[in-house]
C-alpha cells in the first residue's frame, strides 16, 4: 500500500498550482453545506478558491475539495451557473461533473488506481493510498466502469457506491 503513495498528488502541489495560475486560497465561513467555491469574474475579482473553515482540520477532505475548484478554473470558467432559465439546472451539474473529472484525474490517475485494484485494494485501502475520501474512488470506479470497462473488482466498487 505505502508503495502507491510514493506517487501521490501533494497537498503541497494543489497550493502551488494555484499559486501558479494566481489563485487566492482562503478559508471563510461559508454556508454549511458548502466546502468550496470557486470565483472569477475577469478584472472584478478572482480567480479565488473559498474553501469551508471546517477543512481546516480535514487535509483528505481539503485535497479534494481543492482539486474540485481547480476543476472549474481549468475547465468551467466561463459557464454561467447563476442564472434563471430552464437549461440552469443542467449547466450546473454539467459543470459539476466537469469539475469532478478534473479533480478525479489529477488525484487518483486511472493506471495506478487500476494497479490497486488488481492488487485487490478494498475501497477504504484505495482512498488511503491516494489520500482521498471514499466518493473519489467510488467516482473513478464509475468513470471507468461507463468507459467499458466492466470487470468484477470495479462492479463490486461501484456496488458500494450504490449503498
Amino acid at each position: 500500500m505505502i508503495a502507491m503513495r510514493v506517487g501521490m498528488t501533494s497537498t503541497e502541489y494543489l497550493y502551488q498550482l494555484a499559486d501558479r495560475e494566481n489563485i487566492a486560497i482562503e478559508y471563510k465561513a461559508l454556508p454549511v453545506d458548502w466546502l468550496g467555491v470557486y470565483i472569477h469574474l475577469g478584472d472584478m475579482c478572482g480567480p479565488y478558491i473559498g474553501l469551508s473553515e471546517l477543512l481546516a482540520r480535514d487535509e483528505r477532505q481539503e485535497r479534494c475539495v481543492i482539486a474540485h475548484e481547480l476543476g472549474h478554473h481549468f475547465t468551467t470558467v466561463g459557464y454561467t451557473v447563476a442564472a434563471n432559465s430552464p437549461t440552469v439546472g443542467y449547466h450546473i451539474c454539467r459543470a459539476e461533473r466537469i469539475a469532478n473529472d478534473y479533480a478525479v484525474d489529477l488525484l487518483v490517475p486511472a493506471a495506478r488506481f487500476l494497479e490497486g485494484v488488481y492488487r485487490r485494494y478494498t475501497m477504504d485501502e484505495l482512498a488511503d493510498a491516494f489520500y482521498v475520501v471514499p466518493e473519489f474512488i467510488q467516482y473513478r470506479a464509475m468513470k471507468i466502469y461507463r468507459n467499458g470497462l466492466r470487470c468484477s473488482e470495479i462492479r463490486n466498487l461501484c456496488r458500494k457506491m450504490s449503498k
